[in-house]
Formats: C-alpha cells, sequence, structure tokens
C-alpha cells in the first residue's frame, strides 16, 4: 500500500503556493510512497520517482493511501525487486492548478531535498507526458549541486510542442468534423458531438495542469485566466537546454502505435488502448501514441544532442507490458552502470 503526502496546493486567486486544506487533498501537489526494496546488505538506495500526470483523485478515492496496483506500480515493485540493489520507489501526483512552470519549481524543490539524502546513490525520475517536458524544464530550478550528480532522467510521450488533445477549443472543431463525416450533419450528430465531449469535458482539469500543453490557439477565452502559454514556449530554450547537459544522464522515450499494438489491444480486450489506437488515426493519421504526436514527442531531437528511442506502446505505456518493460530496462541498465 501507498502512503500519500500532500505537500502544497496552488492558490488560483492569490497565484501562491498554499497549505493543503482537507477538501483539496485531491488535486493537491502529493508524493506516495512505497515499502522498500532490500536486494542488499549495501544501504544505499536507487531513488525511482515516477510522474505520470495524475493527480490524487484520477488514481484514487482515498487522499491518504492507494493501492500498490494502482498506475501498475505493482509492476515496477515487482521489476525492481528481481534486481540486486536496494530501491525506493515513489511516485509524484501534480497539482491541478498550479502552471506548469511552477510544479517544475516545486519538484526541482523536492529532487534536492531527495538528492541530499545520504542513503541516495542515485535519482531516476521517470516523467510521463507533460511531466516529460516538466522533467526537462525543472532542471534550470535545482540548487543542491548533489542534484546535477545524482539525477537521471526520462522523458516519455512528451509533447514539447503540446497536443491536440489538450486544446479545447480545437479539439471540438475536429471532434465536431469527425462526427458529421460519419453520421453527416443534423440532431444525431449534434447529439453525439455533444455526448462525446462531455466525456473530455468531465476528465479535462479545465486548468493548467491540461491547459499548459495545448497548442498554440488551442484555449478558448474562457479558460484563458489559467492557461499559461509560457511554459511550452520556453520548453526548449536554450537555458532548459545548457541545464539538460548538466545533469548524469538524459533519454527521450517516444511511443507510437503500431500495427501490433492494436492487435494486442484487441486481444487482450484493453479498451482504453484501443480508444487511444482510435484517437490516433482519426486525431494523427496513425503518427503518434493517441493521445501525443510523435513529432511532438521528438521535438527537441532537433534542437538538443540526442537521439530519442522509439517505442511501440500506446500513451499509456505503463499498463503495456512490453511498453513498460522497454522503459523499465532502460533506467536498470543505466543504474547498473554507476
Amino acid at each position: 500500500m501507498g502512503t500519500i503526502k500532500h505537500h502544497k496546493k496552488w492558490d488560483l486567486q492569490n497565484n501562491v503556493w498554499k497549505d493543503v486544506e482537507s477538501g483539496e487533498k485531491g488535486k493537491a501537489l502529493s508524493t506516495v510512497s512505497y515499502s522498500d526494496i532490500i536486494n542488499s546488505q549495501n544501504r544505499q538506495f536507487n531513488y525511482i520517482v515516477i510522474a505520470n500526470g495524475y493527480r490524487v483523485e484520477n488514481i484514487t478515492k482515498n487522499p491518504n493511501a492507494v493501492s500498490d496496483r494502482t498506475a501498475h506500480i505493482s509492476n515496477v515493485i515487482k521489476y525492481f525487486s528481481n534486481l540486486r540493489e536496494n530501491y525506493k520507489i515513489e511516485m509524484i501526483l501534480i497539482d491541478n492548478d498550479a502552471p506548469l512552470t511552477e510544479q517544475s519549481k516545486a519538484i526541482a524543490e523536492y529532487i534536492d531535498t531527495l538528492s541530499r539524502r545520504i542513503d541516495a546513490k542515485t535519482v531516476n525520475f521517470l516523467g510521463f507526458s507533460k511531466c516529460g517536458v516538466i522533467a526537462v524544464d525543472m532542471i534550470k530550478y535545482f540548487k543542491d549541486p548533489r542534484s546535477f550528480v545524482k539525477t537521471r532522467i526520462y522523458s516519455i510521450s512528451s509533447p514539447y510542442e503540446g497536443t491536440l488533445i489538450a486544446s479545447p477549443k480545437l479539439l471540438e472543431i475536429e471532434v465536431k468534423k469527425m462526427v458529421e463525416a460519419k453520421l453527416g450533419q443534423g440532431r444525431f450528430s449534434s447529439e453525439v458531438y455533444k455526448a462525446v465531449m462531455g466525456i473530455f469535458f468531465d476528465n479535462f482539469s479545465n486548468s493548467h495542469m491540461d491547459l499548459d500543453i495545448a497548442v498554440p490557439g488551442g484555449v478558448t477565452d474562457d479558460l484563458k485566466p489559467f492557461y499559461d502559454p509560457s511554459f511550452l514556449e520556453n520548453a526548449l530554450s536554450s537555458q532548459n537546454l545548457k541545464s539538460l547537459g548538466l545533469i548524469s544522464h538524459y533519454r527521450n522515450i517516444c511511443t507510437t502505435i503500431t500495427e501490433d499494438t492494436l492487435k494486442e489491444a484487441i486481444k487482450s480486450g484493453n479498451l482504453a488502448s484501443l480508444g487511444l489506437c482510435i484517437l490516433n488515426d482519426c486525431l494523427f493519421d496513425g503518427k503518434g501514441d493517441g493521445i501525443v504526436p510523435l513529432s511532438s514527442q521528438r521535438k527537441i531531437d532537433d534542437v538538443f544532442n540526442t537521439s530519442s528511442i522509439i517505442i511501440p506502446s500506446t500513451h499509456n505505456s505503463m499498463e503495456i507490458k512490453k511498453g513498460r518493460t522497454l522503459i523499465l530496462d532502460e533506467v536498470r541498465q543505466r543504474i547498473e552502470k554507476s
């Protein structure tokens, strides 16, 4: 069982961090810690810090604890339990309302805290989706030199140029086109369109958590007070890229849906993966992972001296055994070299 610790909550009215009140725990910046994995008498630990871009209420109704099985952490625990070194598995759950730039600062502060620990051999940050961009952005906020030495960063499925899925203004146009192309214009297609967008907005944060990774022009006027375009504008800035070159290790991992991915989704009856396969064809012409186009994920290759790894998976790579194993193998191999 993972234990949740709530760190702070963003106050949208005053644009500052504040203490977490009882009713805000589901949307606060939080961390989840799990039982130590002891494989060696050496009391040094490799921290595996997973940031999926979720908030607390995305994964549990209990604000204080979460099952190991949630977010497939049990599979991560099982993977590292079979190795020779010691590990601490943690998960970062982001704030619903804080601008992603502010979350970068807060997470950098947390990485500093981990790096200062005497028992921390390495700090391995796995940033999925928006948290993959945060991973690149946060390095310039490190204050402890040990963070640069100990930290290894893995950006996975990262929308460096944003994504249509986080852009309600443009997404509504595309969904309407798709529905009318299939059903024609009329009352029925209008109802289907409203139902689809209703599902979208029921799961969308309507705040910085999602809006800050919108593509340019993708945010409606009523949501602009909760949108900070500067996050993506500066994501691959020279300052960020210079900082990226100072850490121990960086790897960009892209996910893309292949024919085998679709076959596996059908074979396993994974409706979420099947839905992403359909979205990928409809929104990205088959060139992405169902949430982020491959071109957005690979944008960092154009400006930084790196060559991305591309793995066959939907955006939800942690729930697909092959994708999850390939990612964790990357992390393991680097730890073993240290």
